[in-house]
């Protein structure tokens, strides 16, 4: 039904199109990635990202676009839907300002797609105002040919030379912008494939893909038929900047959550979709196991909460209410790290699972419980953790039974935090990602000499 959905409003968008109503287009062809999104069974954005860029030179056409492309060699932007003050990859688009803002002039352009950052993300968008150049579209008031034309004039005037996006995969006014850059300009694009697990717009007219782990770069070669890939892993915090909190600020916020001295704690964080939308709540099962085999725990639960989620966990804990006294339920919040080193050992989500918070947990030196799906490897994470990671477990009574296992002896969470720890400062680490960034800024006449092939004979398993 949803495949049908997304060629449902596809077909509307190229009618819509031959009427040359481009603005209503556009609407459609949004509506139909939507779609495509929500199916999870369709990779390859070709034909809709084709299709835009026929709407892209209608709309240009009738608004006269004529600016002159010249580029600044220490000029460098980055295209983003709505940015927000907790979220992946607005995380990912921040550590990629902060690794560069003092080396190049930096220029933000945000098409607002999703949201206005401004109210999205109140924090983030007044720090990124002190260290870059934003130009963005209004959230109200403007079709889509009005918001095209602004940014694309925008990034022409910037004389950027290469442009890192971090777009939303159904942002059709992204995908506009690149249609255009692609053809008649030298900026160079770089997409940043932060929704590899699904469909996305983007990949078309980019030139370099930057693909987080190998089931991602694979989904991207062998279903969207692009090569142009490589793998840089997620970019963490400097070392030296990780804040380690004092026991005294620890037992602070412990009391604040109610949580004692004697209280043994696991954690999660994610966006809600990650286990809601799984009609088994596996997640929410398995946490209502371990609750109710150590009666020491509690567990913190950071995500978005609805009325209606609400019902589905009570509906989940029925016939043992008394273990909701347990679970301990917090909106997303800036302050992650504070919560993780509350906590003794992270819980990932699953059916689907997270990716930068494995990252942040081993960064903060705490384990990470990974619930492996060997039937689709896109939607778990493992490989963000060294390989034959101790805690990556597929049968789910093996890990609840290793999960509580960790939560009760210090000494093996100290054990694998330690080897965790000492992987994040040989992957992630803020330094060491921002070299790779650095190379592919200096060389980005010759981005081709980055493309990385798939390991030989590897495969990957995708339930589609």
């Amino acid at each position: 039904m949803l495949i049908i959905k997304g060629l449902y409003y596809h077909l509307l968008s190229i009618l819509t199109y031959y009427a040359a109503d481009y603005n209503k287009s556009m609407y459609y062809a949004k509506r139909s990635a939507a779609g495509y999104i929500k199916c999870k069974k369709i990779f390859s954005s070709k034909k809709l990202e084709l299709h835009i860029e026929k709407c892209t030179y209608k709309i240009l056409k009738i608004k006269d676009l004529n600016c002159t492309n010249r580029l600044s060699e220490n000029r460098i932007g980055i295209l983003a839907s709505t940015i927000y003050d907790v979220g992946g990859h607005t995380e990912c688009l921040m550590r990629f300002s902060e690794s560069f803002h003092s080396e190049y002039d930096l220029r933000l352009f945000l098409t607002n797609s999703n949201g206005d950052s401004r109210i999205e993300a109140k924090t983030k968008y007044s720090y990124l105002k002190t260290i870059l150049t934003v130009s963005e579209t209004d959230n109200v008031n403007s079709n889509f040919d009005v918001k095209i034309n602004f940014l694309i004039t925008e990034i022409l005037k910037s004389e950027v030379k290469i442009l890192f996006v971090y777009m939303h995969m159904n942002d059709v006014i992204s995908c506009a912008i690149l249609a255009y850059l692609s053809k008649h300009t030298d900026v160079k694009v770089v997409f940043f494939n932060h929704g590899d697990h699904t469909f996305s717009l983007g990949f078309e007219f980019s030139d370099l893909i930057i693909e987080l782990r190998k089931q991602g770069q694979f989904i991207t070669q062998h279903y969207r038929n692009k090569l142009n890939t490589t793998i840089i892993p997620l970019q963490g915090v400097k070392s030296d900047q990780s804040k380690v909190y004092s026991a005294e600020v620890l037992m602070a916020k412990r009391k604040d959550l109610g949580l004692s001295s004697d209280d043994l704690v696991s954690m999660s964080g994610f966006s809600n979709y990650k286990v809601f939308k799984d009609k088994k709540y596996s997640y929410l099962n398995f946490i209502k196991k371990i609750l109710e085999s150590e009666y020491k725990l509690k567990h913190i639960l950071v995500t978005e909460i609805s009325h209606k989620e609400n019902k589905i966990i009570n509906k989940v804990f029925r016939g043992s209410e008394h273990l909701l006294e347990r679970l301990i339920l917090i909106d997303r919040v800036v302050e992650f790290d504070l919560l993780l080193q509350v906590g003794d050992v992270f819980i990932d989500s699953f059916p689907l699972g997270s990716a930068l918070v494995h990252i942040d947990a081993i960064r903060n030196k705490r384990p990470t419980i990974i619930k492996k799906n060997s039937k689709n490897e896109l939607y778990t994470f493992y490989n963000y953790l060294y390989d034959e990671y101790e805690y990556a477990i597929e049968n789910i009574d093996e890990m609840l039974e290793k999960t509580l296992y960790l939560i009760r002896n210090k000494d093996e969470q100290y054990r694998i935090a330690s080897k965790c720890y000492n992987h994040y400062l040989d992957t992630y680490e803020f330094q060491t990602i921002k070299s790779k960034y650095k190379q592919i800024i200096e060389n980005h006449q010759t981005l081709s000499k980055f493309y990385t092939p798939l390991p030989v004979g590897y495969k990957c398993t995708i339930a589609v």
